[in-house]
């Protein structure tokens, strides 16, 4: 068959499967068609992303929730749930429900971590090798808690970059990144690794 017969047939065919995977099977043919909602969020994405840029995607979806019920589907494949029940379905231990490639944009240095892996036979068997210092009987034993106090104690009696307890708050929220990095810096050195740098005594090594 030569391309003079075919090329009349090119752009109906292109057009038709435009109409088809973009208006016909996200409205009529799609397992979410039931699901209530704006038509045109089931056409496209870029309703809700718009929603994020301009900081208004929360009060948005609220709104549509309160006009359409608990669940409501804001985007061709997408549905957002406003319950209990839903919340525990979905998040429960169990529920079988697994990540969906979102999460990754919170991987750490281009590795998965146990909030972004996807899978959860991987996340119960990384959760497993964590649980026990964690645990109600294991946290004792690590003295993860007097670590904490102990640290804690240490930055404020070093003055933490001029920052002292009797100061106002906004000042200490000034500061907040630095407490941020020395807690959590020296206390997984200390209570992961049993590594005492003694950053928070020491302002030289700061």
């Amino acid at each position: 068959m030569s391309w003079t017969v075919l090329a009349p047939w090119i752009f109906p065919a292109a057009l038709m499967a435009f109409l088809y995977s973009y208006i016909l099977y996200p409205f009529f043919f799609s397992p979410l068609s039931r699901i209530p909602g704006p038509r045109f969020y089931a056409f496209t994405k870029w309703r809700p992303a718009w929603d994020d840029w301009t900081g208004q995607r929360t009060r948005k979806i609220h709104a549509l929730h309160l006009r359409y019920g608990p669940v409501v589907r804001i985007g061709p494949n997408e549905v957002h749930f406003n319950s209990l029940s839903a919340l525990r379905t979905i998040y429960g231990a169990g529920s079988g429900f697994e990540r969906t490639v979102f999460y990754r944009m919170f991987d750490a240095y281009g590795r998965k971590n146990m909030f972004t892996l996807a899978s959860g036979v991987e996340h119960a068997q990384r959760k497993r090798l964590v649980a026990r210092p964690y645990s109600k009987s294991g946290l004792p034993q690590y003295k993860v808690e007097e670590i904490v106090q102990a640290k804690t104690k240490d930055f404020f009696e070093t003055g933490g970059n001029g920052w002292h307890p009797r100061r106002r708050l906004g000042d200490l929220l000034g500061t907040s990144p630095l407490l941020y990095r020395y807690h959590h810096h020296v206390l997984v050195w200390d209570s992961e690794f049993r590594r005492n740098h003694r950053f928070t005594r020491d302002t030289r090594t700061c």
